[in-house]
């Protein structure tokens, strides 16, 4: 996704709707918009399995069609060292029909979490 990239220091492509505009030509003022100052972002799932997982957000509502896509991710700065991550299910361990919230799942969100320390 575009919020993605811009956090993790790829940027979407210059000319996706979603990238934010470059300063106008002659602009003085003094301001410079700048999303990571600190340099980009690392993501803990990312640096500990290779990519994400597969899902984070499992839902199914009414006739509809069913989401199951990443949406949560843990940012890292670079002061943080990732020694693990909590596993995460894969869709074929749960089944194609089945979705969140359930009687053993209270949310549509699968829950993430990361052991970390600050070096």
């Amino acid at each position: 996704s575009p919020s993605y990239q811009l956090i993790t220091g790829t940027g979407p492509p210059a000319d996706h709707p979603e990238r934010p505009p470059p300063k106008a030509p002659g602009d003085k003022t003094p301001f410079q918009w700048e999303c990571l100052p600190q340099g980009p972002m690392r993501s803990a799932y990312a640096e500990a399995l290779g990519s994400e997982p597969e899902f984070t957000n499992n839902a199914w509502v009414g006739e509809g069609p069913a989401f199951r896509e990443t949406l949560d991710y843990i940012f890292l700065s670079s002061e943080w060292r990732v020694n693990g991550v909590r596993p995460v299910p894969s869709p074929a361990s749960i089944g194609e029909d089945v979705f969140y919230p359930s009687v053993d799942e209270p949310s549509d969100h699968v829950m993430i979490a990361t052991d970390l320390d600050l070096t």
